[in-house]
């Protein structure tokens, strides 16, 4: 897996700090890892993901799938938006 977990007591519930790549290769194991995480430490999970260097739509299908209440996603109020990647073209 591609991206680590870090899991402490918050206070509305579990935080579990995100890094690392979250995408298409990642998200087997990232879902079974936090379907684990829930069984050990109760349903509520608050995902920080301000160390995730990259999200593709992977994320949002591990969140629907990891809880029938998506979890809450906690994100630095200094984070920005850059846009999407872009690959170069090739001529």
């Amino acid at each position: 897996m591609d991206v680590t977990l870090g899991v402490r007591p918050g206070d509305d519930g579990t935080v579990v700090a995100v890094r690392g790549e979250v995408d298409v290769c990642t998200e087997a194991p990232l879902q079974q890892a936090l379907l684990r995480i829930m069984r050990e430490h109760g349903a509520r999970l608050l995902l920080d993901v301000s160390g995730v260097s990259f999200m593709d739509c992977a994320a949002a299908v591990i969140a629907l799938r990891t809880s029938s209440t998506p979890p809450e996603v906690l994100v630095p109020a200094a984070a920005t938006w850059s846009g999407p990647r872009r690959r170069a073209r090739s001529r």
